[in-house]
């Protein structure tokens, strides 16, 4: 289940503005806009025009490589992903959804440490940024530190999909296996049309317990 954890879906966070970020252009700002909700609707192609749009106006804009990021990492390129996620945070170091970006790039590259490196980083600067948590369990996850995994969920009292998948895979890793099939359930309640459902429900089947026969 390590890389259904780590291959998640990559909603783009509620942006913290920096300073750098307020510099922007509002054109810019417009372009992004359009993007995130080309993004949301699972358009990428579409969504990339419009950080193009964005880049050829402001090259420099950390928001819009950290969007690119976003869209790369949806649209299964994580090596460019990771590129234009670590290009972003050198433009801007203190963007957290930057940095929540990068953590998330190198989750999705099985570079756990650094993942982790990068979420606290983005949590030191928006604390309340729920996805640079589950980034931080997914490291953690991928490290095999389990319990402080779950720890930072149990933490975070949040209620989405792949918190869910996150928590059940720990509680699964942990012998806890009823509670994790509670969690896999939570997870398809939640995302009944997520492409990783097939593999959850085939776990959640094998750890019923057996009907009995009729006579």
């Amino acid at each position: 289940m390590a890389q259904a954890v780590t291959e998640g879906q990559h909603a783009p966070a509620q942006y913290a503005v920096s300073v750098q970020e307020l510099r922007v252009p509002a054109k810019v700002r417009g372009y992004l806009y359009k993007a995130e909700q080309q993004f949301r609707k699972m358009r990428y192609a579409a969504a990339e025009k419009e950080i193009d749009r964005a880049l050829r106006l402001d090259p420099a804009c950390a928001a819009a490589f950290t969007m690119k990021a976003l869209v790369e990492m949806a649209s299964h390129d994580s090596t460019e992903a990771l590129a234009d996620a670590t290009h972003a945070t050198a433009l801007d170091p203190n963007d957290s959804v930057a940095l929540l970006a990068l953590a998330t790039a190198y989750n999705t590259r099985e570079f756990f440490e650094q993942a982790e490196a990068a979420a606290r980083q983005a949590l030191k600067l928006r604390p309340d940024l729920w996805q640079a948590h589950l980034e931080m369990a997914k490291a953690l996850y991928g490290q095999q530190q389990f319990v402080p995994a779950l720890r930072v969920l149990d933490a975070l009292k949040a209620d989405f999909a792949d918190i869910h998948l996150v928590r059940g895979d720990i509680l699964m890793q942990l012998g806890r296996s009823h509670e994790g099939a509670v969690e896999f359930a939570a997870f398809l309640d939640e995302a009944p049309h997520d492409p990783r459902g097939g593999q959850i429900k085939q776990i959640v089947a094998s750890l019923a317990p057996p009907q009995p026969a009729k006579f």
